[in-house]
């Protein structure tokens, strides 16, 4: 019972935060996890909270986001793959390759730590919070840090929706303003909307091509810890320092896509998945001190908008 009593508080609290920013995400475009990360900074920077709640908080933060990542291997589908032409996976490939760099490169040049700009580089290039999600727990990264990059890469997600098409009607038309949809805006729900906004066929291709994205985190996730553990000059054996949650990604993602799992239990997979990320970021919020996000703010959404404005033309260059 005392135990119940130390985390009860704290995980109520992200729990009303939740609720809350499911309901406004119906009116406000920038999407849930953004709304509840900043109730959460909001809450602790201008209301305070006592040590009752840390741990609660420090639960849904650790303890859920690991499930989330793990459970986001339910929503892989390798059977796309063979689907698509292997010069559109390469291009795939070397957009993502190249967009990381770049930003790691610009992110030098204003001075951000070089964890702060991967995080950008992985939101911007991949999937937006979930990839941030899955490297900030390999790379042991700071709350601000986390909240800054979901914020940004939401934010520039969400403009994208009415940029790319006014761009698309300018230069593209068919797949390869799909292509431009798919492999550049961050969220699959993001996605969508621009994608049926220009049509149908555009919209369906831009999913496809932004679900093999997303196919990409596992492997990235992957090389980056065994880059961590080359780096670091681990003496432990490199098996045991994947973290957990990737391998319970990996091996869930195996699973779903070589035997036979029932449609409604992929359906709650994927439901867990999204709420227990819903539930850490709103923690990370309520764990984020607002005054080193104030003092990074301003270059870190610079640097993330010069990140994606190049690779919007880099993969226009593809396509011409």
């Amino acid at each position: 019972m005392n135990f119940i009593k130390q985390y009860i508080k704290g995980f109520l609290l992200v729990f009303i935060i939740v609720l809350i920013s499911l309901y406004l995400s119906s009116f406000i475009l920038i999407g849930s996890i953004s709304i509840g990360i900043i109730m959460g900074i909001v809450i602790n920077n201008f209301y305070g909270l006592n040590k009752s709640y840390k741990k609660g908080i420090d639960f849904s933060e650790k303890r859920l986001l690991s499930i989330a990542i793990i459970t986001m291997g339910s929503g892989l589908n390798f059977s796309l793959i063979s689907e698509i032409d292997l010069k559109i996976i390469f291009n795939l490939v070397l957009i993502i390759i190249v967009s990381i760099i770049f930003c790691l490169l610009i992110g030098r040049l204003f001075n951000l730590s070089s964890h702060l700009s991967l995080l950008l580089g992985l939101g911007n290039s991949i999937c937006g919070s979930s990839a941030i999600a899955g490297a900030s727990s390999v790379l042991n990264s700071k709350d601000e840090d986390i909240v800054l990059s979901i914020s940004t890469i939401n934010l520039l997600g969400t403009i994208s929706i009415f940029l790319l098409p006014t761009i698309i009607n300018l230069f593209l038309n068919g797949e390869n303003a799909g292509f431009l949809i798919g492999s550049t805006i961050q969220a699959v729900g993001q996605v969508t909307a621009a994608g049926f906004i220009m049509s149908d066929e555009i919209g369906e291709f831009a999913v496809i091509i932004k679900m093999i994205r997303i196919l990409m985190l596992g492997p990235i996730l992957i090389l980056l810890t065994l880059f961590l553990f080359k780096k670091n000059k681990s003496k432990k054996n490199i098996f045991f320092s994947i973290p957990p949650f990737i391998i319970g990604f990996s091996v869930l993602a195996l699973v779903v896509n070589f035997s036979f799992i029932p449609l409604f239990v992929l359906k709650i997979l994927n439901t867990i998945s999204k709420y227990c990320l819903l539930f850490a970021m709103a923690a990370i919020g309520l764990n984020t001190s607002l005054k080193s996000m104030v003092s990074k703010g301003p270059k870190v959404l610079l640097v993330a908008s010069i990140s994606f404005c190049f690779q919007i033309i880099f993969v226009l260059y593809l396509l011409s």
